[in-house]
């Protein structure tokens, strides 16, 4: 068994060590110091087709034993975005406000927008909240309201959780899955994507 020490690592880099490890090792353990990381590296262990055990050892220590891989049938080879089509549209939202006007209009602006796309006939498929993006998730509630109307209908929505963790806003989440630089980077660059 490999044993492989994420603490104090940035994302991604907790999720491609662990996933380089699983390249070469059959059962690996890593340590990890937050609770983002255990989710990202967990979700991506079980996405390949692997089991996870957590163990919480203290507030700011976990341990993920990692093991047992699926046959390649009835696994995915890649992280959440596998499920996307290759002509999968894709919107990286990286503020609270659209433009660069009065604070007032560009939130009223990327209020708009978001309750324009349930009515599009061309939907993307994905929608990303990074940077201060990701309050449009957590504290603004006209906005959550109508993310939890485009997540009911079938929009997948990635939220950064170092965004979160940055801002203090990890405990507010109200939709959406929490996401890392790695599956965020591999859903942009698979798929078209727009940048607001």
């Amino acid at each position: 068994m490999e044993i492989i020490n994420c603490s104090g690592l940035d994302c991604p880099e907790p999720v491609v060590k662990a996933k380089k490890a699983l390249e070469e090792y059959d059962k690996v353990k890593i340590i990890l110091d937050n609770e983002v990381a255990v989710n990202n590296v967990s979700r991506m262990a079980t996405n390949i087709g692997y089991q996870v055990d957590e163990t919480k050892i203290s507030d700011d220590k976990y341990e993920l034993l990692i093991y047992g891989k699926r046959e390649k049938a009835n696994s995915v080879e890649s992280t959440d975005s596998a499920k996307i089509s290759p002509d999968t549209d894709v919107i990286l939202i990286t503020t609270e406000r659209l433009g660069d006007g009065p604070d007032e209009l560009g939130s009223l602006l990327m209020s708009g927008l978001l309750k324009t796309i349930a009515d599009l006939r061309n939907q993307p498929d994905s929608l990303i909240l990074m940077n201060n993006g990701v309050k449009l998730a957590t504290i603004n509630d006209e906005t959550v309201k109508t993310l939890k109307k485009l997540v009911d209908e079938g929009l997948e929505l990635k939220v950064c959780g170092t965004c979160l963790e940055y801002l203090d806003l990890k405990d507010k989440l109200k939709v959406g899955l929490i996401s890392n630089m790695y599956e965020i980077l591999d859903l942009i660059t698979s798929n078209s994507t727009v940048h607001l």
